[in-house]
C-alpha cells in the first residue's frame, strides 16, 4: 500500500465507523498527510453516478450558486482575469461554475466524467483550470494532477476547492468524510507537498477549502 498522491509509504491506518455505523479503513500518509478510503470501500460507479444525479446542484439552488460566486471572487479573480480560455474540471450534470464563469466573461469548456467525458481543449489550451468539490472523489490523485498540468499554459492558474481535513487526530468526527463519494482528503500540507512533488507553485491557501496554483514549468 502505497499513498496514492506522493507513493509514500510511510501510512498509519484505522478502522472508522460510517454514517451506517460500519466500520471503514481509512490510511494517513505521514509525508504529504493526505487521508483516503481504502479502495476496497468505493462505491461501484454506477452508486456513484446515482448519488450525484440526486443533488440539487443547479441554478435555482441559491446556496449553490451563491458558493460558486464566492469561490469566483476568491479563488479567481483574484488571480487571472477575462478573456482567458477556462476549463470547469467536474462539472458534474449541470455545469452550473461554467455558466456563471462565462457571465464574468471567461471562453469556458466543462468536463465530467460521468456526464460530460470530452474535454474540448488540448494539451496546454486552458488558461484557467477550475475543480470544485472533485478531488475528494477522486481514487487517483496523482494522476489528476498530472492532467491539470498537461491541459494548462505555462503559469496557467488551477484554482481548487475542497474542505481541507483537520488533521488525523481530529478526521474520526469529521463531517466532511460523511458522503461515501468522499474518499480522499487533502490538507494545506498536502497542498504544499503539491508544489514541491508536481510542477506547481502555491499561490494561496486559505487553510479552509480554496487553493490557488500556478502552472510554474515552462
Amino acid at each position: 500500500m502505497v499513498c496514492p498522491l506522493c507513493s509514500g509509504n510511510d501510512l498509519e491506518a484505522d478502522w472508522l465507523k460510517n454514517e451506517q455505523r460500519k466500520e471503514e479503513k481509512y490510511f494517513f500518509c505521514n509525508n504529504c498527510e493526505l487521508i483516503f478510503l481504502d479502495s476496497s470501500f468505493f462505491l461501484s460507479p454506477e452508486e456513484e453516478k446515482r448519488r450525484y444525479q440526486q443533488h440539487d446542484n443547479s441554478l435555482k439552488n441559491q446556496g449553490y450558486v451563491s458558493m460558486f460566486e464566492n469561490f469566483i471572487d476568491r479563488a479567481v479573480m483574484d488571480f487571472i482575469v477575462p478573456p482567458a480560455k477556462a476549463l470547469d474540471f467536474g462539472c458534474g450534470p449541470d455545469p452550473v461554475l461554467a455558466y456563471l464563469l462565462k457571465k464574468r466573461g471567461f471562453l469556458v469548456s466543462h468536463y465530467d466524467p460521468f456526464f460530460y467525458p470530452r474535454i474540448k481543449g488540448d494539451e496546454g489550451s486552458f488558461d484557467l483550470i477550475c475543480s470544485t468539490e472533485v478531488l475528494e472523489h477522486v481514487f487517483k490523485p496523482i494522476s489528476v494532477f498530472k492532467s491539470f498540468s498537461k491541459l494548462l499554459k505555462a503559469q496557467g492558474i488551477l484554482s481548487l476547492m475542497t474542505h481541507l481535513h483537520p488533521g488525523w487526530g481530529k478526521f474520526p468526527d469529521w463531517w466532511y468524510k460523511r458522503d461515501p463519494t468522499h474518499i480522499v482528503f487533502f490538507n494545506r500540507r498536502t497542498m504544499e507537498w503539491i508544489e514541491t512533488g508536481l510542477p506547481f507553485r502555491l499561490l494561496y491557501c486559505d487553510g479552509n477549502k480554496f487553493s490557488v496554483f500556478e502552472k510554474s514549468e515552462g
